[in-house]
């Protein structure tokens, strides 16, 4: 069995796509052959059976050689090698251009699956859609769209680098990991930190994640000196998988205040470390709702309640220990490739 993946990155040390490292590896585990388009490579230990191909961004900026170096990988693998499936990872812009290797698909008994996850579907990913055999996503308000090619098979984290620590004393900390944007609603964290150390003053709370808007964080950290909590309120810009992992083990709580229906992985990587998630975000509601961690409402208000819960009682160890079950059972990296191509 032969596969090739399309994806935006094949980087380990990505602050936000380093954990499509351990897919690749993963997917490797079970196929003979791997061959992997992405438009930037960086540090990657991948075993013999896969093959990288870069578009090149990592040496200048240039769409016309991106396109024409993705027909000739493309074209080379989908031809001559004769890939069983292919895989495209996110961008939709993947699956239009592969359109006419998908017209093909049933000459050469090949499988086009596209793995897209988050919430807002657009008119070019409804397109993307057309060109396509299955659409496989985290949960049912991760493409929303209704057709019969969407199957749902949760995410796909590495359950024995994301562990729950010896026992030791936690931290009072509260975090949020990912990608400084305004669909994030980042300013929800800030008021809610605000709101509890008005009771709590040793709460500390931190930010993790790479800034992809300026002129956003600029706006955050006016409301940080705003509420007079900058010494309390830490931005400690994008971390390695590796690196995030002692900070999930170390911090209590985990507030999630992205509101884009997508199952974020980084939710689920804090539950397998023992940091309780709290959110409002409609994908975890299944899996957070029974223990009380997922919100309907997204107030700092309500936020602010159920992290004092969290870290004022002694039930936190029992949610720990069963959410982490719960996350292993439905969203192991080990039994994923399974569940999205049934091999």
């Amino acid at each position: 069995m032969k596969l090739l993946i399309c994806t935006q990155a094949v980087d380990k040390d990505h602050p936000i796509l380093g954990f499509f490292h351990g897919w690749i590896e993963e997917f490797a585990r079970h196929f003979d052959e791997v061959h992997v388009i992405c438009l930037v490579k960086g540090m990657y230990t991948l075993p013999a059976n896969v093959h990288v191909y870069s578009l090149g961004k990592e040496d200048g900026e240039n769409k016309i050689k991106y396109i024409v170096r993705f027909y000739n990988y493309f074209s080379t693998i989908f031809f001559h090698t004769k890939v069983d499936r292919v895989f495209y990872h996110m961008g939709a812009i993947y699956n239009i251009l592969g359109a006419p290797f998908f017209l093909l698909r049933k000459f050469f008994k090949t499988t086009f699956f596209w793995w897209k996850a988050h919430g807002h579907i657009n008119s070019t990913a409804r397109i993307a859609l057309c060109f396509v055999d299955s659409v496989v996503t985290s949960t049912a308000s991760g493409f929303s769209v209704p057709t019969k090619k969407r199957t749902i098979v949760g995410q796909a984290i590495d359950a024995t680098l994301f562990v729950l620590p010896a026992a030791q004393e936690r931290k009072r900390e509260v975090i949020f990991v990912g990608r400084i944007m305004k669909v994030k609603h980042i300013e929800d964290f800030i008021d809610t930190a605000a709101l509890l150390l008005k009771d709590d003053s040793t709460i500390t709370f931190t930010i993790i994640g790479p800034v992809g808007d300026e002129a956003y964080f600029a706006s955050l950290q006016h409301k940080l000196t705003e509420h007079n909590i900058q010494d309390r309120v830490q931005f400690a810009g994008p971390k390695k998988q590796e690196e995030l992992v002692s900070v999930y083990q170390t911090a209590s709580v985990f507030l999630n205040t992205s509101l884009t229906h997508s199952m974020d992985k980084t939710v689920l990587e804090a539950g397998l470390c023992g940091c309780i998630p709290v959110t409002a975000n409609r994908a975890f509601k299944e899996l957070l709702q029974s223990d009380g961690l997922f919100v309907e409402s997204a107030t700092p208000e309500v936020y602010a309640q159920v992290i004092k819960k969290l870290l004022y009682t002694e039930e936190t160890e029992v949610y720990r220990k069963s959410l982490r079950e719960k996350i292993v059972a439905g969203h192991s990296l080990d039994t994923f490739t399974h569940r999205i191509f049934n091999i």
